[in-house]
């Protein structure tokens, strides 16, 4: 997914990720988001640790089909180490998915398959490290809620 995170202004950073494809078959395919996070902590001189409050929206959709709606509210801190910094959160966070497909099984017989769902999770406490390796950062991370998750990824930053 490609993303673009733009600050530090006054404290505060913004991110934008955006894919586009259209497929022949099931129409376009989009994801987008957005986010903003700024900065507690500059608040608070000789803080040892950074903390930042953040809020990130994320849309996905596949043609007519599928449509799915995240949002995240969260408190973030993190520690630099040299080329490590470790990092935790804790978020609330919702998302709804809405399904409807009409399967086509003869020209006469037509099956419309139509469904919704909201996420089982509402918080998250997330802890992990990255590595910050000149131009590479290296992340992995674990989130602590109802349906537990393992992050590991990798990015360019300057």
């Amino acid at each position: 997914m490609p993303q673009l995170t733009v600050g530090s202004f006054l404290g505060t950073e913004a991110v934008i990720r955006y894919f586009k494809y259209n497929h022949s078959d099931i129409g376009e395919i989009n994801l987008s988001g957005f986010g903003l996070r700024h900065s507690l902590s500059q608040y608070i001189p000789l803080f040892p640790i950074h903390v930042a409050l953040g809020i990130y929206r994320q849309t996905f959709k596949i043609g007519d089909i599928v449509e799915a709606r995240s949002m995240y509210y969260g408190l973030q801190a993190s520690k630099k180490l040299g080329i490590i910094t470790f990092y935790a959160g804790y978020g609330y966070e919702s998302c709804k998915l809405e399904l409807n497909y009409t399967y086509q099984h003869t020209p006469a017989q037509a099956f419309p398959i139509s469904f919704e769902f909201d996420s089982v999770n509402k918080s998250r406490i997330t802890a992990g490290l990255a590595l910050d390796l000149l131009f590479l950062k290296i992340y992995a991370d674990y989130s602590l809620a109802d349906q537990p998750v393992i992050c590991v990824g990798a990015g360019i930053g300057f």
